[in-house]
């Protein structure tokens, strides 16, 4: 793929095919908290759901967080949990070996949620510039961006993206859904 790709709620892209060989990546996350958003910090996550081909995720050991850094196969792997989302760039990254990903996995989501945000009263609402990107590990390149700061105020997450296989090939969704609750809340809609 020549030129990045920014992506609409709901566009799917093609990844393996447009990009031959392309086995690792890294799907970064960054936000920066509204300026009028006051109170507490703002502790932003990024995860990623290893979904079976049937639809379901099959357990908390498909979940890769920051209390789970990496998934059994070694295919999925948070490389830290940023507390503040300070600086610029990604603030969370996830690397992604294709080749790895088990038969039996079919589809893996990444969201993004604020930490205890119903104890905090702070909403989704309350970050800008909140975006999921994918980008090929071996060189660098920024392969597909998705803008994530749509009004989701009476949400405390969003389900970004997802990569899945169709035909023997991997490819990205934008899905921007609005999301509520904990990784764990997360986790049961699968």
């Amino acid at each position: 793929m020549a030129d990045e790709l920014n992506l609409t709620k709901g566009q799917k892209v093609e990844l393996t095919k447009t990009t031959p060989g392309l086995a690792k990546l890294v799907v970064g996350a960054g936000w920066d908290v509204n300026k009028a958003a006051s109170g507490n910090t703002f502790d932003v996550d990024l995860s990623a759901y290893l979904v079976g081909v049937d639809g379901k995720l099959g357990g908390n050991q498909n979940v890769v967080y920051f209390g789970a850094k990496k998934h059994s196969s070694g295919a999925v792997e948070l490389d830290k949990d940023n507390l503040t989302g300070e600086g610029e760039g990604d603030d969370e990254k996830i690397f992604v070996d294709l080749s790895k990903i088990p038969a039996t996995v079919g589809e893996v989501y990444f969201a993004i949620n604020i930490y205890q945000a119903t104890d905090k009263r702070q909403n989704f609402g309350m970050i800008n510039n909140a975006y999921i990107r994918v980008v090929n590990a071996v060189d660098n390149t920024q392969l597909i961006k998705y803008d994530a700061s749509e009004d989701y105020s009476t949400f405390t997450g969003v389900l970004a993206g997802k990569i899945y296989r169709h035909n023997g090939e991997w490819k990205f969704q934008a899905i921007g859904e609005g999301v509520s609750g904990s990784i764990s809340d997360i986790a049961k809609k699968f």
